[in-house]
């Protein structure tokens, strides 16, 4: 074999290690918690996958939503349309559905339980899937938590820096729950990613009032709530988010301010397509 040959054969050796190596990739998802399911959709597909079986869509932001604690993640099915029809750095949308460990017909009524036990070791399973997600598509996630699912984002995020040593790209807190997270180390922090923003729509009875960063975005009491109780005022911060993703409001010095360059692009009246019968990633 001439010289020529026996460089060329060292180049490929070298340059296939090389690849082999760099950046490694795990190739399968495994969630330590069997009850809880992560459902993954991307965009242009309609299909939904556990992620222990899902594609992605790489170099894209994915956008997690997490429920709160006595629903599923049907509260927030928008998420997924305003995401891809109003969000063009999406690629993929994932609900995390822990409902056999949050609600009442699963774990009773014991919300102590499910605080002190429960919530941190759903947060460090779903750091870890978050880990898998952004190993997998080279992008930013951006987790979204609702109520008592505020909270287990924020830890989330908490966790995927203790154990990954970098912030997580960005928590939103959609009106974190209130009873037994006032003054708490529990509760979701500032320091909880690089970004994070919080909005209160509800600080009387389910909601929390505590200030969690200094911008915080009060929007207590709302119109559209007027006679119907607390927990549609819980419920609101789920559709002021939905304005937020489709740029009706944004939120600036910790105030809803309208945007006056909206464009309404039609509303979205389907139902929640997530499916109930995915068997997990255990």
């Amino acid at each position: 074999m001439n010289l020529f040959w026996i460089c060329l054969v060292l180049i490929v050796a070298t340059t296939g290690l090389a690849t082999t190596n760099a950046n490694p990739v795990e190739t399968k998802w495994v969630s330590a918690l069997p009850k809880v399911r992560y459902i993954l959709i991307r965009k242009n597909s309609n299909t939904y996958k556990d992620l222990c079986e899902a594609s992605f869509n790489t170099n894209t932001k994915t956008r997690v939503f997490v429920h709160g604690f006595n629903v599923g993640p049907c509260i927030g099915h928008q998420v997924e349309h305003n995401s891809f029809r109003y969000d063009p750095e999406v690629g993929q949308v994932m609900f995390v559905d822990w409902t056999k460990y949050a609600t009442a017909k699963y774990a009773g009524f014991n919300y102590f339980t499910i605080i002190t036990n429960t919530l941190p070791k759903v947060a460090k399973d779903l750091a870890k899937a978050v880990h898998y997600i952004k190993e997998n598509t080279n992008g930013p996630v951006e987790l979204v938590g609702h109520s008592l699912g505020a909270h287990l984002v924020g830890q989330a995020g908490r966790q995927y820096k203790e154990l990954y040593g970098e912030p997580l790209d960005r928590v939103i807190g959609l009106d974190p729950a209130g009873p037994l997270f006032h003054r708490t180390k529990k509760a979701i922090k500032c320091t909880d990613a690089a970004n994070v923003t919080v909005l209160h729509t509800d600080t009387f009875v389910m909601g929390l009032s505590d200030r969690i960063c200094e911008d915080d975005v009060y929007e207590t009491n709302p119109e559209a709530c007027k006679g119907k109780g607390f927990q549609c005022a819980h419920n609101y911060a789920m559709s002021r988010y939905m304005d937020y993703l489709k740029g009706i409001v944004y939120f600036h010095e910790g105030k809803v301010v309208y945007n006056d360059n909206f464009v309404d692009r039609g509303s979205y009246y389907g139902g929640c397509r997530i499916p109930d019968n995915l068997p997990g990633c255990s």
